[in-house]
C-alpha cells in the first residue's frame, strides 16, 4: 500500500508528464501543418514557369524537417500521455492492483493494454 506521500507524488507526476505529453502532440499537430504548407508551397513552385530549381530544394529540405518535427513529437508525446496516464492510474488508493496499464509491443504495433479485475 503506498503512503499519502506516495500516492501524492504519483499524481503530481502523472498530471505533468500527461501535460507534456499533450503539449507534445500539439507540437505535432504543427509540424503535420507545417508539412502540409510546404507541399502547397512546392505544387505552386512548380506551376511556375520557369520554375527555380534551388527553391524546390529549399520547399523539399523545410517539408521532410516538418515531417520529422511531426513524428518525433507524435512519438514523444504519446508515450509521454500513455506513462502519466499509468501513473494516475496508479496513484489511485485500492484501484493499483485492479488495473494495470501496460506498454505492448511487437514489429507491427505499438500500443497500451489496460486490464482490470473484478
Amino acid at each position: 500500500m503506498l503512503s499519502a506521500r506516495a500516492r501524492k507524488a504519483l499524481l503530481i507526476s502523472g498530471a505533468v508528464t500527461t501535460a507534456v505529453g499533450g503539449g507534445l502532440i500539439g507540437v505535432m499537430a504543427y509540424g503535420l501543418y507545417q508539412g502540409d504548407l510546404a507541399d502547397q508551397a512546392g505544387v505552386e513552385a512548380r506551376a511556375r514557369d520557369p520554375y527555380d530549381p534551388d527553391e524546390l530544394q529549399r520547399i523539399r529540405i523545410d517539408g521532410e524537417n516538418a515531417n520529422k518535427l511531426a513524428i518525433g513529437a507524435g512519438v514523444a508525446g504519446g508515450l509521454l500521455a500513455a506513462t502519466g496516464v499509468a501513473l494516475i492510474v496508479t496513484s489511485r488508493v485500492g484501484r493499483a492492483r485492479q488495473l494495470a496499464l501496460s506498454p505492448a509491443t511487437s514489429p507491427r504495433l505499438l500500443g497500451v493494454t489496460l486490464r482490470g479485475r473484478f
